[in-house]
């Protein structure tokens, strides 16, 4: 006789357990519906009640694979799929097989036929870039505030192709203007203004170089001797 009470009172101790478990996943259940009404009901009747301010240390947004695609960080260096390694910072899109595809950002440097390369030391440019399907880098807008330097390239799968800059304190005797680069790195064709104030258009191939240039007292043609590697003048008009 006491043992079948006592078998009750076991059954009815888990009758009022199992009783307070379903009270409980109701109550938690209504306490979320309870919140996400609130949050929903003061955005849809107040729109300027917003957050002000969203402080994180990154944000990774991932494919259904899992793997890395978009990063806003200050450090990409310890992303789990990005293939290079070096600092960079700011905003970078990554492909499925986690090569930098675009970045937006500082970049001190680049990827070259797969190699990392310094693009300064001293600094760290901002700017955008964009990459290709290996992740090399084929053009990009970049500001060097140190040597206060605009820069919007192309480039090709050889090194540098076309190149609009403006700079403050020169560049390679160049100020404004266009550079385009020969296929293969062994020759240049530049049109815009050199740092003396001279407006030109120098064209070099294989070391050979002819010059046409005009400033406010005069116009002149020039060609590098190869000879005494020095520039001389075929013809020069004074006004």
């Amino acid at each position: 006789m006491e043992n079948q009470e006592n078998q009750n009172s076991i059954e009815k101790l888990h009758r009022e357990i199992k009783k307070i478990k379903n009270q409980n996943k109701i109550l938690s259940f209504s306490l979320f519906i309870i919140v996400i009404s609130f949050f929903a009901y003061s955005f849809s009747t107040n729109p300027e009640a917003k957050f002000s301010s969203i402080r994180v240390k990154n944000i990774i947004v991932e494919d259904d694979m899992g793997k890395d695609r978009i990063i806003i960080a200050s450090d990409f260096s310890k992303t789990k799929s990005r293939i290079r390694k070096d600092s960079l910072g700011g905003v970078l899109v990554l492909d499925e097989n986690g090569h930098d595809q675009v970045l937006l950002g500082h970049s001190r440097t680049a990827q070259f036929n797969g190699k990392k390369i310094i693009r300064t030391q001293n600094e760290k440019p901002y700017g955008l870039y964009i990459n290709d399907e290996n992740g090399d880098e084929r053009g990009g807008i970049t500001y060097y505030n140190k040597r206060k330097i605009a820069v919007l390239g192309l480039d090709n799968s050889t090194g540098e192709g076309v190149h609009l800059l403006a700079s403050e304190k020169g560049f390679n005797n160049f100020s404004t203007g266009i550079l385009v680069q020969k296929t293969g790195g062994n020759g240049s064709l530049f049109a815009g203004e050199t740092t003396d104030g001279k407006m030109m258009l120098s064209l070099n191939a294989n070391k050979n170089t002819t010059n046409f240039y005009a400033d406010k007292s005069s116009s002149a043609i020039e060609y590098k001797d190869l000879k005494t590697d020095s520039i001389k003048q075929i013809l020069k008009i004074y006004k």
